[in-house]
């Protein structure tokens, strides 16, 4: 599988100038993962205090479509 992902990034790159980094094991794959949980956990907190403040002001939507 590993062999099929380099042979499609190499075609991208050869016949639409991508350029893909490579990707280094290790530290910077922990760090994308310390990175990617952060985003989450800010994007939850941003939920939640969304939530609070609708709760608050007692608006409500009704997002569903009319059938």
């Amino acid at each position: 599988m590993k062999k099929a992902n380099q042979l499609m990034q190499k075609l991208m790159e050869y016949f639409y100038d991508f350029i893909i980094p490579e990707v280094v094991e290790g530290e910077e794959l922990e760090c994308d993962t310390d990175l990617e949980r952060q985003n989450v956990e800010e994007m939850y907190e941003h939920v939640r205090l969304q939530h609070q403040s609708e709760d608050v002001g007692g608006e409500i939507y009704d997002v569903q479509h009319q059938a």
